[in-house]
């Protein structure tokens, strides 16, 4: 049952990363601008989306901190109190890579990521 969050775990840990550092910079270099349509309910979203990501990013590693760090006894029962928020992260980075795909579109390239 916990197998397959457990070994997509540190992958989208990693991309979760890596958007989280790159969009800012992409930014501000131009290369990703706000979509001209409704620019104001895109923004909003995207700064939202980035807060959720980056909140939820920090909440995932704390509790994997934690668990680790747990007594063997209650390794177990650690283990499923955070299972819930561990089994949902892909969820969030995927409905945050989806707001940013829609209010970020790329400069000159296109909508192509």
């Amino acid at each position: 049952m916990m197998l397959l969050p457990a070994l997509l775990l540190p992958l989208v840990l990693c991309l979760a990363v890596y958007r989280l550092v790159q969009w800012p910079r992409r930014l501000c270099s131009g290369a990703l601008r706000l979509t001209p349509h409704q620019p104001a309910l895109w923004g909003s979203l995207a700064v939202a989306a980035y807060g959720l990501l980056g909140a939820c990013t920090v909440w995932v590693i704390w509790a994997v901190a934690q668990v680790a760090v747990a007594p063997d006894a209650d390794r177990l029962s650690a283990w499923l109190q955070v299972a819930g928020l561990v089994a949902a992260y892909p969820l969030v980075y995927l409905l945050t890579a989806w707001v940013f795909f829609h209010a970020l579109p790329q400069g000159a390239a296109g909508r192509g990521r």
